[in-house]
């Protein structure tokens, strides 16, 4: 939990498109939830991928879906 923390507050304060991204979203939560959902929906190649999806949306960042097996249920 505590190296989570740290990574966190290291990206605050040096990572310009995570500053970006936090800008964007009114609450923490909102920021990683929404990380959380394209880690799991798309696949992503590059993390400067990863955070335009974020600042300025998946559609603009041309992401690939992952395909989702109706039969799978996990």
């Amino acid at each position: 939990m505590m190296l989570a923390f740290l990574i966190d507050q290291v990206q605050e304060l040096a990572c310009v498109p995570f500053q970006q991204a936090r800008r964007r979203f009114r609450s923490r939560t909102s920021l990683w939830e929404r990380m959380r959902a394209l880690f799991v929906g798309y696949f992503i190649d590059d993390w400067e991928t990863f955070w335009q999806a974020i600042i300025r949306g998946h559609q603009v960042a041309r992401l690939q879906p992952k395909i989702v097996d109706p039969d799978n249920t996990t």
